[in-house]
């Protein structure tokens, strides 16, 4: 199984995918009896070295910071000879999983694409990044509503200073999906048939608008969960409802790339930090494990209540 996590410059992918990965070794074994673990530690020491920073320190008070993804460092990505050109090719993640009393373990490939891959023009042979989306089973876009002017009029920043620069995040969206068609050979009017979970990140910032806490694992009484389809589509609906009242271009083109769009709030810190830093006592993610909880219902790995 292959995840792409795609998104705007500054909209804090590598925080996210630490925070994810910790919730899914969390969380997975504790709600649907799937162990999650590295299949390669050396290949993963840089999601791992997040993950200890925001979620495993002796002291939990002291100020954590994760710095920008460096496109050209050596834990990010490395550059190879193809056919006698130097092409820069990105370093994945591989997690290991296997459900209770399961005979053949799965393995879960994530890749961390950086920002500035998919500005319009960047997609040449000497810089290839952008390909893993091909055989992504789940495109994970992550929309930044600090990067949008105008919804910082909704914003609930409390006491931190965090903040994105204005960038038009539809036309990344828009350069993601003809990378996608021009690489298959698509014609341009086809819309893809993997699904796309557009992620609203730093929804804490927007708790007056977005609905975070209600249950979107259902329980039963012989403590068996499932991924409740039904709340999740209920919190797709309003969540677009919301995007679509501010930045309508942006959730008609997330509709006109893919047939099976699900718009989600997530919080990989579950508050606004300060510029100085996160103290991991603080941090509270919000639903960070669910395009890969997603990505496993849908091979059939984790119970699901409803219809899809």
């Amino acid at each position: 199984m292959v995840m792409s996590v795609v998104g705007a410059a500054g909209a804090g992918k590598s925080v996210f995918l630490a925070s994810s990965m910790w919730q899914c070794r969390q969380m997975l074994s504790r709600l649907f009896g799937v162990s999650f673990m590295d299949l390669d530690p050396v290949a993963n020491r840089w999601i791992n070295a997040y993950e200890e920073k925001l979620f495993f320190q002796e002291d939990d008070t002291t100020l954590q910071q994760i710095e920008k993804t460096d496109l050209q460092a050596s834990n990010v990505s490395r550059s190879v000879m193809l056919d006698g050109d130097n092409v820069l090719l990105p370093l994945p993640s591989f997690f290991q999983l296997r459900t209770r009393g399961g005979d053949q373990p799965q393995s879960l490939v994530v890749y961390d694409s950086a920002g500035e891959h998919f500005r319009a023009g960047a997609d040449t042979q000497a810089s290839a990044v952008t390909l893993n989306m091909l055989n992504s089973d789940t495109l994970f876009f992550m929309f930044d509503p600090s990067a949008d002017p105008r919804f910082r009029s909704y914003l609930d920043r409390g006491g931190g200073t965090a903040r994105n620069y204005a960038q038009r995040q539809d036309i990344l969206l828009s350069e993601m999906a003809a990378r996608i068609r021009r690489h298959l050979g698509n014609r341009s009017e086809t819309r893809l048939s993997k699904p796309l979970i557009f992620g609203v990140s730093k929804a804490d910032l927007l708790r007056r608008r977005l609905s975070l806490n209600v249950p979107i694992y259902k329980g039963d009484k012989s403590g068996a969960y499932a991924l409740d389809l039904d709340v999740l589509r209920d919190v797709s609906r309003q969540t677009e409802t919301f995007l679509d009242e501010i930045a309508p271009e942006v959730t008609a083109t997330a509709h006109d790339i893919a047939s099976d769009v699900w718009f989600v709030p997530v919080s990989a810190l579950g508050h606004n930090p300060m510029r100085e830093g996160v103290r991991p006592c603080d941090i509270k993610p919000v639903w960070t494990e669910l395009p890969v909880v997603f990505t496993l219902a849908k091979k059939g790995l984790v119970p699901v209540s409803g219809e899809w």
